[in-house]
């Protein structure tokens, strides 16, 4: 499968064509709502690299409008523990993704960069930088922040 490779500063953010398809896909079935979820994958310090396995759907108890997604909690834990499980401790979470509104592309919102600012604070606490990918009408962004 091939794979994007975004380059981000220091670091190579990998996502293969796989994935963007099912983010395309989870879009798509939710229009003309938003909607998002959490994103698995792994860091590879060794490389400088982050890599995209895959992003979860919306848990049930999210909320979905056209202009505007909160995701919810309801069976998350268990979502990613069991991939990390399945996966001997190399996935788990690395991120949030979210989808924009028919018409829109997938530029970050002044309320998206927001939320990576608070994603990135969250992830400090682990030494880990934060992702958050969006899904726009065309085309799908990948965003980094580390705070420091």
């Amino acid at each position: 499968m091939p794979e994007q490779r975004i380059s981000s500063g220091d670091v190579d953010i990998f996502i293969d064509d796989a994935v963007k398809q099912q983010l395309r896909e989870l879009r798509r079935q939710r229009l003309p709502n938003e909607t998002g979820g959490v994103l698995l994958g792994y860091y590879d310090f060794n490389v400088k690299a982050v890599v995209i396995v895959m992003g979860l759907p919306a848990p049930p108890d999210s909320e979905s409008h056209p202009d505007s997604f909160e995701r919810g909690l309801s069976g998350l834990k268990e979502a990613v523990n069991e991939a990390t499980a399945r996966t001997a401790g190399m996935v788990g979470y690395i991120g949030e993704w979210h989808s924009h509104p028919p018409g829109h592309s997938a530029l970050p919102s002044e309320h998206d960069l927001m939320q990576l600012i608070h994603l990135a604070l969250g992830m400090a606490d682990d030494g880990l930088p934060a992702i958050q990918l969006i899904v726009g009408e065309e085309d799908l962004r990948v965003l980094r922040l580390e705070a420091e």
